[in-house]
């Protein structure tokens, strides 16, 4: 029987690894290719926060709330977005530069730092959006059969 910490990180409903990995690969590459094309624009200026890709993020995070498929997960989905949105302004924002100065860009710890905490903030938040969400829509269910 897992412990209440044990399925708040890990869910109730068990997810299948690489169903998982594919999840979070796919939305890391959606979110890159949206910049690229233009879909998701930069709004310029000094961005802490990409509009576009937390939103993507949060989104997914909020149907791993309602799946119940943990906050770890959650995190995943919404860093991987954010990582989508680095990946294009260190690639592809960075065009003239050498290859290797564009992934170290990429792979610089502070910019993972910093959009990881963001990937917490965001995640957590619209984790909890979408628990909450599962479970009042439980509980309207299970008005619903009982006034029947």
């Amino acid at each position: 029987m897992p412990t209440a910490l044990q399925s708040l990180f890990l869910g109730t409903n068990n997810i299948d690894r690489l169903y998982g990995l594919l999840i979070v690969a796919g939305l890391f590459a959606v979110t890159l290719a949206c910049y690229a094309v233009g879909v998701f624009y930069v709004s310029g200026g000094l961005v802490f926060i990409p509009f576009y890709a937390a939103i993507v993020g949060m989104v997914g995070a909020l149907w791993v709330g309602y799946r119940q498929h943990g906050l770890l997960f959650a995190w995943a989905v919404t860093y991987a977005a954010l990582l989508g949105y680095m990946a294009y302004s260190s690639f592809f924002g960075l065009w003239g530069r050498p290859l290797a100065y564009r992934i170290s860009s990429f792979l610089a710890s502070d910019g993972l730092g910093f959009f990881g905490v963001q990937a917490l903030i965001l995640g957590a938040i619209a984790f909890s959006a979408g628990h909450v969400a599962q479970v009042g829509l439980k509980a309207v269910k299970r008005h619903a059969a009982t006034t029947k």
